[in-house]
């Protein structure tokens, strides 16, 4: 079986998020999100060519377990985050997360992606954010209040976006993204830039 025919692992997965990796030539396999209350483990998460964490809802403070597991994880397989799972790679990396005093809700939210410069109109719905850094792995942010909006961690086979590139009605500036994950999975890079 080759790279691009392999499963990607989707935890807590929407209807709509799994969609659209399928479309991108990616079969899928949904299961649990993997924590020390379940019985799925970093290990057997390992032999997926990409573990996709899935959007929440909810606050990701209370997710330590499952960072933890994600961290277990990274360098080990691909992994892409997406909204809540975005939160959850960001803990899983040192980053701190918070609540914001109003959501992020709806479309055509400006976020800047830092490695060409161009702005991306995004859909959002998140209630809790990952906090300004300048740091280089922090590749997307928000032009409303500078939140990090997308991570990318090459060596460690890991990237991660706040907004849904997935979305269904809205813009699809951002659906090459997920793309993106895909093609690199199938051609060996690591689904990283």
């Amino acid at each position: 079986m080759t790279t691009s025919q392999r499963a990607v692992r989707a935890s807590r997965w929407s209807t709509t998020a799994s969609r659209t990796p399928s479309s991108a030539g990616s079969p899928l396999q949904a299961r649990p999100c993997a924590s020390s209350r379940t019985t799925s483990t970093p290990t057997s998460s390992a032999g997926y060519d990409g573990v996709l964490l899935s959007p929440g809802p909810g606050d990701p403070a209370p997710l330590q377990d499952h960072a933890a597991t994600i961290r277990d994880l990274l360098g080990r397989t691909n992994v892409l985050g997406i909204c809540l799972g975005h939160q959850v790679l960001a803990m899983a990396t040192g980053h701190d997360t918070f609540k914001l005093p109003f959501g992020h809700r709806g479309a055509n939210h400006p976020v800047l992606q830092r490695t060409d410069g161009r702005v991306l109109v995004t859909s959002q719905n998140h209630g809790f954010a990952v906090e300004a850094t300048d740091s280089k792995e922090a590749t997307h942010v928000s032009l409303y209040d500078d939140t990090v909006e997308g991570l990318e961690f090459p060596d460690l086979h890991a990237r991660s976006l706040q907004f849904h590139p997935e979305a269904g009605p809205g813009p699809h500036d951002a659906w090459p993204l997920i793309q993106h994950w895909v093609d690199a999975i199938a051609s060996g890079s690591g689904g990283t830039t």
